[in-house]
């Protein structure tokens, strides 16, 4: 043992005593020759080990080591690869510190609004059009005025702001034209809305509110005519007693009503009324074939406001007076009773849509007709005197007025019962200067004690049918008056006369150059018509004359013995190109309206029921 711990220490004092070399000894040598120092023997090489290091071995350059080289290829014209759904670098300069340019004081373009798709449908039930009626469209402070000229239906669609106001006016201020046949519905925002003349529609973006629209969705009862009452059987006379002579004097009795009864008819005998769905008849006027985006754009409207029905109207159709239809749905047919004045002038209509493959057809004062259809008439006395026939076709056609007025003068000092063709000439010359506007025509005359009464006509036309109006008429006869009269008792009358025969020459030969005095016995309406108007502006054949009831025939023979009357000579006035009116003839022409034929009425009336049909 103490011989292993000599030869270890021996060996330990030699390895510390050897000296390091640059080289390792083939050998081992006993022990190390110093203690290591304590910095590094060595400086680093400038390249690297084998093993890697962390450190870059050499500093990046500031710029490139080659400049870049020129394109290879010109610009395809598509690009060469698909884009990479990421960025592939970042962006290659750094954004300005401060703006450009300084802002606007205003924005560049109008923000986005909300736009509204509008859809609107004009209807008119009888279809002669709105008359004075409009539907204002108010976008934004901007007013869009649109009215139904003629037809049923009209169509009107935009898109616009949802700043909208829509509602019902006139054109002139006045009540509107027949109010009740006046429709709008509305499609906006998959909302309809069903208006008439007091409705009003507010669509302020998408807030859409309505005032006084028609809820289409409630029950609507049918408006059922009154029908005739039962004739009472006849009393039978009680036997006479003693006391009979002994009456009491009876109160006068009360003047009883007066009626002008309708009969309606349905050809399908399935009633008029109709107050279930919609319908799409305006889909054919308004909508080229085929359109699919138009009908299905384009609002339809409900039965129950669009379904045959009768009015009697006050003559200006501004006041219903009775109205009613077919309210079963089995009956044919319906007997209305009507209690009207027993003197005035009224209208007769029927309007609406007929169902298809129906027709729906009326007799009243003596005539019938069918649907869109009415007939003026006059009660005279409680009896029922029929008037003109019109369509509303012809209304949407156009309709002149003819009206004829007679009129007499009496001239004193005349001896001669004879005019001569100077003397009517001139005479019908004067006249018109004093009746502007007319066509003069001297049809008689006659001598008797009191002098030369000289029968004349003047005939009007109008391009408005408003002038057959009764109104209307009665202001023409106070001008045509007043004018005459006016004249005659400043003179003018007569100076005129003296002029014009003095200017013919040999007056003295002439029979009204003896005349003293002129008077105007009377002034009265003789007729009035309604003359279409065709497409190229020229007229048609009377629809219809209708005289006065009063006595208008004014005969008497002149020297030659010729016997003339209003009647034969007629009071038809033919139009020409300018618009005169060449003559007269008191015929009626018949219109060329479909005619229908059915019983006539019964004169006296009794309940209709189902079960009569």
């Amino acid at each position: 043992m103490i011989n292993f711990l000599l030869i270890f220490s021996s060996l330990l004092v030699s390895i510390l005593t050897t000296p390091v070399t640059d080289s390792p000894t083939a050998f081992p040598t006993s022990a190390p020759t110093f203690v290591p120092s304590v910095d590094p023997t060595f400086a680093p090489t400038s390249v690297p080990s084998v093993d890697p290091t962390f450190a870059p071995s050499v500093e990046p350059t500031l710029a490139p080591t080659i400049a870049p080289s020129a394109p290879t290829y010109s610009p395809t014209e598509f690009p060469t690869g698909i884009p990479t759904s990421i960025p592939t670098g970042i962006p290659t300069s750094i954004p300005t510190g401060i703006p450009t340019s300084i802002p606007t004081s205003i924005p560049t373009s109008n923000p986005t609004q909300l736009l509204c798709d509008v859809n609107i449908l004009l209807f008119d039930l009888y279809g002669d059009g709105w008359g004075n009626a409009q539907l204002v469209v108010d976008i934004d402070g901007e007013l869009s005025n649109y009215t139904l000229k003629c037809g049923h239906c009209d169509r009107i669609n935009f898109v616009s702001h949802c700043n909208i106001s829509i509602y019902m006016t006139t054109t002139d201020g006045n009540a509107p034209d027949t109010p009740w046949e006046d429709y709008w519905v509305v499609a906006v925002d998959g909302e309809t809305f069903v208006g008439d003349v007091d409705s009003s529609l507010r669509i302020d973006l998408r807030s859409i509110t309505g005032n006084k629209f028609i809820d289409y969705n409630e029950s609507i009862s049918c408006d059922e005519c009154a029908h005739p009452k039962p004739k009472p059987p006849a009393s039978k006379g009680k036997k006479g007693g003693k006391h009979d002579d002994r009456r009491k004097l009876a109160k006068s009795p009360k003047r009883p009503p007066s009626f002008a009864n309708a009969k309606l008819y349905d050809q399908q005998n399935n009633g008029w009324f109709n107050a279930k769905g919609w319908n799409d008849v305006c889909d054919s006027d308004e909508c080229a074939p085929g359109d699919t985006n138009c009908t299905l754009s384009l609002p339809n409207i409900p039965n129950a406001l669009i379904y045959p029905r009768y009015f009697i109207l006050n003559e200006n159709k501004t006041e219903i007076i009775h109205e009613g239809t077919i309210c079963s749905s089995s009956r044919g047919f319906e007997l209305c009773e009507n209690v009207i004045p027993h003197n005035g002038d009224f209208v007769f209509r029927v309007a609406g849509i007929e169902p298809e493959d129906d027709a729906a057809t009326w007799e009243f004062c003596g005539k019938s007709g069918g649907i869109n259809e009415e007939l003026q008439f006059s009660m005279r006395d409680g009896t029922c005197v029929p008037g003109v026939h019109v369509t509303a076709e012809q209304y949407c056609a156009g309709l002149n007025s003819s009206v004829v007025l007679v009129g007499t003068l009496l001239f004193d000092g005349v001896s001669s019962e004879s005019l001569t063709t100077i003397d009517t000439n001139v005479l019908e010359a004067d006249i018109g200067l004093m009746i502007p506007s007319s066509t003069i025509a001297i049809k008689s005359w006659t001598h008797s004690d009191d002098g030369l009464k000289v029968h004349f006509s003047a005939t009007f036309l109008s391009d408005s049918n408003l002038l057959y109006y009764h109104n209307h008429v009665d202001d023409l006869v106070a001008k045509v008056s007043n004018s005459l009269s006016s004249s005659i008792s400043s003179g003018v009358f007569q100076e005129q006369l003296s002029l014009g025969l003095s200017s013919a020459g040999n007056s003295q030969n002439y029979v009204l150059r003896s005349s003293s005095s002129v008077i105007l016995q009377d002034v009265s309406i003789y007729s009035l018509a309604y003359i279409p108007v065709n497409k190229d502006g020229s007229h048609s054949s009377p629809i219809e004359i209708v005289t006065s009831p009063i006595d208008n025939t004014v005969t008497k023979s002149s020297s030659h013995g010729t016997i003339y009357t209003l009647s034969t000579i007629g009071i038809y006035a033919l139009v020409t190109v300018g618009i005169v009116l060449l003559g007269v003839v008191a015929v009626v022409v018949k219109s060329n309206m479909k005619k229908r034929t059915h019983e006539p009425l019964p004169t006296d009336s009794s309940h209709v029921d189902g079960s009569s049909a």
